[in-house]
């Protein structure tokens, strides 16, 4: 299993996803780079970044909050601040999709009717007009 991150050269979309995540440290590597790799396979770069988020927070939320002699290491922040990376992330990819409407364009109809090849709908107002059908 392999690690890689070079802060002189994102333009892979290994590194956008580890920049993206925060798994940029490495001596706290989060995921592998066939983890993500795997995600990248199957998904968008911001769907792949997204789900490895999530494989982090899973990989995490299994350990506890330790404490040793005053010293303490927080692992309830870290999944916190990872739950907000996430809700961030879902939230950018909703909003990435544009929904189309159509039949709101005078124009657009018109063009659609004036065209010889557009294949006409099955029902039409007034379909069973002698004008239409004569």
């Amino acid at each position: 299993m392999t690690w890689t991150y070079d802060s002189t050269d994102i333009s892979t979309d290994l590194a956008k996803v580890r920049l993206e995540i925060g798994d940029t440290n490495t001596y706290d590597q989060g995921l592998t780079d066939e983890e993500i790799n795997r995600y990248l396979g199957s998904y968008s770069l911001a769907g792949a970044t997204l789900r490895c988020a999530q494989a982090l927070y899973a990989k995490w939320v299994r350990d506890v909050d330790r404490s040793n002699l005053g010293m303490s290491a927080s692992r309830s922040q870290k999944l916190q601040h990872l739950r907000d990376l996430i809700e961030y992330l879902q939230a950018r990819a909703s909003r990435r999709a544009s929904p189309y409407i159509g039949g709101v364009s005078q124009d657009a109809k018109d063009g659609l009717d004036e065209d010889e090849d557009h294949v006409l709908p099955a029902f039409k107002k007034d379909r069973w007009t002698k004008e239409r059908y004569g």
